[in-house]
């Protein structure tokens, strides 16, 4: 293992992690103002699209909202129908608004959405996070009469074809001409919020649409926008300094994260999981009690009956709770997540008896009845426990069909030490239909014909990861407690352009009594820090817990973190790689 330490351009720990990050003016980023705020009036065609939506309102249309089914879809749809709740509730407007959810994970306009539609009859569809490559289906809403807005930040693959459908309004910060004037960060959530801010604008109103920012930063943290870009980051603070959803504060309460300092990464470590794993996992119940839940400002007390242990009889009985609509929904929510967990577990240990190591890339196919939606997630256990770039394949179309897996569609997941970008060697390859997505984390599509090609391809390819480590901080045969204690404390740094800081460790010796394994787990506490590595190799687990030696002398790099256990804050260094140093005096081969 080679541990390479990053420049070091200050003194300061943490100024030189966000220096190193491209951070230029820190005071800034430490605190984010509404200088570089956009011009909402540059977006193309948000003009026409307010003015739609006022008409409609005064007209007092049937207006739906089209929910898209992941944490921005969700934050974004959320904040628009309690904009239009609250907006007719102020002004005593008889508008009709409705919501549609999505059958299954589909995104964007498909059969299924069209029919809901054709039922509703609204006069006026509103399509949040999705649908500006729709074009078929939006031409056909467009024939059917109704009114478009869609409110978007997706890549645009015919700009020229998008403005040409009648009826149809697209608002979309990633055209040629708004990214340049606008800011191309915006997620479905931001843009959103643009645009009742350009509604009220033209309304001469003041709604309050910051009210909504908290939902606003849900979506933004949720897509993985760049929240180290000042006007994001402002937005993103300012909502989470001021957390007033229900719903939100359900969540955050049930996981232990303290509401007077919310950091991206608790988001990133508690609701935007478990709003992902229903709308993985979840069925179309739990998706309509979670949305409902977002836009729920009930307060009422709902008597629960829950399990409960009896610490008299040590048995489980039935005791009633009172708790609030989104404190239950949140109760229920968390316990998809858990059976997305289950599930995702029990498929990676059915696949992984089919593991074949000696190819450079792990190629997997699932069952489409095992929940094709979690095909992500499933990649990216068997790719970090092999250290190997994963597919993971399911079939496409409809059961039944005639084309019935004619393609297989699914997850990909790379690994930066391995290669810099899976997606660009899929794609140079010529076998996959499509590769969508991030460098390392991204959606394919393969015609079934390829896939003995790519079998014997991927048996050439060279898996061998690099075992050198860039990191923001190397110590050598010492351990500093306090370097550790502020990368925590200042965890609020930690999103966009700067990823969480690494630190490398070189000649650390551990007494053996000091490590704990169970399982893959390893663990040891020295110079006053606790470490844990988790999913650790065999070999390396064996090779701390047998032979003689009393102290080992380790080599590692890891990730400075909070754990947070039964309500409990533990600050932990969590390890991504270890060796243990041979020392040229001992005599390992030594046997009884």
């Amino acid at each position: 293992m080679i541990i390479n330490e990053k420049l070091q351009q200050s003194d300061d720990l943490l100024e030189n992690i966000l220096l190193n990050s491209g951070i230029k003016d820190i005071d800034l980023f430490l605190n984010p103002s509404n200088k570089d705020d956009s011009d909402i009036t540059k977006f193309t065609q948000i003009e026409e699209a307010s003015k739609n939506l006022i008409y409609h309102l005064t007209k007092g249309s049937h207006i739906t909202i089209v929910v898209d089914p992941d944490m921005d879809g969700f934050a974004s749809s959320a904040i628009l129908y309690r904009y239009l709740r609250d907006l007719s509730k102020k002004y005593g407007l008889t508008v009709d608004v409705s919501f549609i959810l999505q059958e299954g994970k589909e995104h964007g306009l498909n059969d299924y959405v069209i029919d809901k539609l054709i039922e509703e009859s609204p006069n006026l569809v509103i399509l949040p996070d999705a649908a500006t490559n729709d074009t078929f289906e939006l031409m056909t809403l467009s024939t059917m009469g109704y009114d478009v807005l869609v409110i978007d930040h997706h890549e645009i693959e015919n700009e020229e074809q998008i403005d040409l459908i009648e009826n149809v309004i697209i608002v979309n910060n990633q055209r040629t001409k708004d990214k340049k004037l606008t800011n191309k960060w915006f997620t479905g959530a931001g843009m959103i919020y643009n645009f009742i801010s350009s509604v009220d604008s033209y309304l001469n109103d003041d709604t309050n649409v910051e009210q909504y920012l908290d939902l606003v930063a849900l979506g933004q943290i949720g897509d993985a926008s760049d929240i180290s870009d000042n006007e994001i980051r402002n937005i993103v603070f300012s909502g989470l300094d001021n957390i007033n959803n229900p719903f939100i504060k359900s969540v955050l309460s049930a996981k232990d994260v303290k509401l007077n300092k919310v950091t991206p990464q608790d988001l990133s470590f508690s609701i935007i999981p478990i709003v992902n794993a229903v709308t993985r996992v979840g069925t179309f119940e739990d998706r309509q009690n979670l949305f409902s839940a977002l836009i729920s400002d009930s307060e009422d007390l709902l008597v629960v009956p829950k399990r409960k242990l009896n610490k008299e009889t040590r048995k489980y009985e039935m005791v009633d709770f009172s708790m609030t609509l989104t404190d239950k929904v949140a109760d229920e929510m968390i316990k998809v997540k858990t059976k997305q967990d289950t599930l995702v577990k029990k498929i990676v240990n059915e696949l992984d008896k089919t593991t074949n190591n000696n190819q450079g890339i792990l190629i997997y196919e699932m069952d489409r009845l095992e929940s094709g939606s979690i095909t992500g997630l499933v990649a990216t256990k068997l790719s970090r426990k092999y250290d190997k770039p994963c597919l993971v394949l399911i079939p496409s179309g409809e059961e039944g069909a005639e084309d019935f897996g004619e393609y297989r569609s699914g997850s990909a997941r790379g690994i930066e030490k391995v290669m810099d970008s899976f997606k660009d060697w899929c794609e140079e390859s010529g076998l996959f239909e499509f590769a969508r997505g991030h460098a390392n984390a991204f959606g394919v599509s393969i015609h079934s014909d390829h896939l003995k090609t790519l079998s014997k391809v991927v048996l050439e390819f060279d898996a061998t990861p690099s075992d050198t480590y860039e990191v923001d901080k190397k110590y050598t045969r010492t351990i500093v407690k306090e370097d550790v204690d502020d990368v925590i404390k200042f965890k609020h740094i930690i999103g966009g352009k700067v990823q969480s800081p690494l630190f490398g460790f070189e000649d650390i010796t551990v007494p053996k009594k000091h490590i704990y394994t169970k399982g893959k787990t390893i663990e040891f506490y020295v110079g006053g820090v606790a470490f844990v590595m988790w999913q650790s190799p065999e070999d390396l687990t064996e090779e701390l817990t047998t032979g003689f030696n009393e102290n080992f002398k380790l080599n590692f790099i890891g990730e400075p973190f909070e754990v947070n256990f039964s309500g409990k804050a533990q600050n932990k260094v969590v390890i991504k790689d270890m060796e243990v140093v041979k020392d040229d005096n001992s005599n390992d081969d030594f046997f009884f």
